[in-house]
């Protein structure tokens, strides 16, 4: 009898976030803007936080959920799916041509 292994979201997951973080990315990008991007970043959340009235049991979940996709290895997917979209936009806009398309 033949056995197939059935790969899980986790291992694929895990296996994106492996590989994503042995490339070890760099840019030209100086630690002012990287810390300027990164506190736009919070402070987006913070006013989400305010708009919907967040309570101490949704904050709960929600950084429950942020350690579950951390510990799941998701993060590389989470972030293409939802993020690269609009980084790409905004680098198409330095090109003549076709909008890049994300592959998957």
């Amino acid at each position: 009898m033949t056995t197939t292994d059935s790969p899980t979201a986790v291992g694929s997951g895990n296996a994106a976030t492996d590989k994503f973080k042995g490339a070890r990315f760099t840019a030209d990008t100086s630690p002012e803007r990287l810390s300027a991007i990164a506190t736009e970043a919070l402070a987006g959340l913070s006013a989400l936080i305010k708009k919907h009235a967040v309570t101490y049991p949704e904050y709960r979940v929600l950084k429950q959920w942020l350690i579950d996709v951390g510990e799941g290895g998701e993060w590389p997917l989470l972030l293409d799916v939802f993020v690269e979209h609009d980084i790409e936009e905004v680098n198409s806009r330095n090109f003549k041509g076709t909008k890049g398309s994300i592959e998957g």
